[in-house]
């Protein structure tokens, strides 16, 4: 008798655990963050991931978080608010490299463009006549800082040059 009413109750527990996590099997919702929101390569695939049904078939229910800057991104890396997301790979390690855990995975574009702009009438030809100057980045330890250190290394110039 005891085992019985034990085994009917067991059986009982289980549908009602089903019953009751039913919405354990709905799509798991995941933020996917990205540096910035104006930058094709890091919306449009997010973007037709949703369309073509990517995310849905992984079981998941992606929101885009796009930030201002990537120094937003990284803070919110930081405090376990965004799992995960697209960023420079530069800047993200940079940020590894400062204790934010993260992991890179891949990179979406194997190469990024740096172009310094200068005026005409500058004097400044070649890489080795900024020698002395002053290069403006648009934020420091940015993707533009990182490539101004590495461009100004590689032609010898990096303490010659303020930025």
């Amino acid at each position: 008798m005891f085992r019985r009413v034990f085994f009917l109750g067991l059986a009982v527990m289980t549908i009602l655990a089903f019953v009751v996590n039913r919405p354990l099997a709905a799509a798991e919702k995941l933020n996917f963050g990205t540096g910035v929101k104006r930058f094709h390569p890091y919306y449009l695939p997010i973007f037709a991931a949703e369309e073509k049904g990517f995310w849905a078939k992984q079981g998941l229910d992606i929101e885009w978080v796009p930030f201002n800057r990537p120094s937003s991104f990284h803070h919110a890396l930081a405090s376990g608010s965004l799992k995960m997301g697209a960023i420079s790979a530069p800047s993200i390690i940079m940020s590894i490299s400062r204790g934010v855990p993260a992991v890179m995975v891949a990179e979406v574009l194997p190469l990024m463009e740096f172009i310094i702009w200068v005026r005409t009438d500058s004097g400044i030809k070649k890489g080795r006549d900024l020698k002395g100057k002053r290069i403006g980045v648009s934020r420091l330890q940015s993707v533009a800082h990182a490539s101004a250190k590495v461009m100004t290394r590689g032609l010898g110039i990096e303490k010659d040059v303020k930025s």
